[in-house]
């Protein structure tokens, strides 16, 4: 998997056609905020800011991250979950400490969909890679 934001056009195009007219909330991802987010089907990305981590400078400091890219059936406790440590974003909670959770709803038919597109074209590093992409063509003769 490639990290990073992606340099192929067509993952842009992609994420633009599906996500125009998405509506997007924010929360921290503290247990405080767990009562903002609902009960639905959604993808979400976690992401950081590196105003967190001191001052930068300003190119530096005001990037924002997406760190992992998720789907959920139920958003409020895959949120939880995150809230007190799952996969990879453990890592990223002690480095950056104040890490932010937007979503939006999608229906459950969709979100595999949803979240491939956002993957590729946000290279979202916390994200683990258990799907290798590839071909198996005709047997070389020697």
């Amino acid at each position: 998997m490639r990290y990073g934001w992606s340099l192929d056009e067509i993952d842009w195009v992609n994420l633009q056609r599906l996500l125009t007219d998405t509506k997007w909330n924010r929360a921290y991802l503290e247990t405080v905020f767990k009562d903002r987010i609902p009960n639905e089907s959604g993808i979400y990305i976690i992401c950081s800011n590196t105003v967190s981590m001191g001052n930068l400078g300003p190119a530096v400091s005001s990037l924002n991250n997406a760190i992992y890219v998720g789907q959920s059936t139920n958003l409020k406790n895959r949120f939880t979950d995150h809230v007190n440590g799952y996969g990879n974003v453990v890592k990223a909670k002690l480095i950056f400490r104040r890490l932010e959770y937007w979503w939006t709803l999608v229906d459950s038919e969709k979100l595999n969909l949803y979240e491939q597109v956002l993957v590729n074209a946000l290279g979202p590093s916390a994200n683990e890679v258990n799907v290798i992409k590839a071909k198996i063509g005709q047997p070389l003769r020697i």
